[in-house]
């Protein structure tokens, strides 16, 4: 994910990059954004100073994740069952 800033147009997330990790592919993408908060670095891809080319190319010659961890950590980070147990767990008190 390449991705470069531009006035007026915002990457909300970055959902392309935890779409890949569920299938065990990890990510090279922008620190720009939203994005950052779609990947966690080293676990699931690697985040890159934006238009940076020598830092992309070098995480592609260099980079390796296990597929079976890079799903287990966006499992862990983005399933939306565990979302919802953090939401509660947040929650519970609150206003009594």
């Amino acid at each position: 994910m390449p991705n470069i800033s531009i006035p007026g147009d915002v990457e909300g997330f970055g959902l392309v990059a935890v779409e890949a990790g569920s299938c065990g592919l990890p990510v090279i993408a922008a620190r720009v954004d939203g994005i950052p908060n779609a990947i966690i670095n080293g676990k699931t891809g690697w985040l890159v100073s934006e238009k940076k080319t020598d830092e992309f190319i070098k995480i592609i010659k260099t980079g390796k994740l296990k597929s079976e961890m890079v799903k287990k950590e966006v499992r862990k980070n983005f399933d939306w069952k565990n979302i919802v147990k953090k939401y509660k767990k947040e929650f519970e008190g609150v206003g009594r």
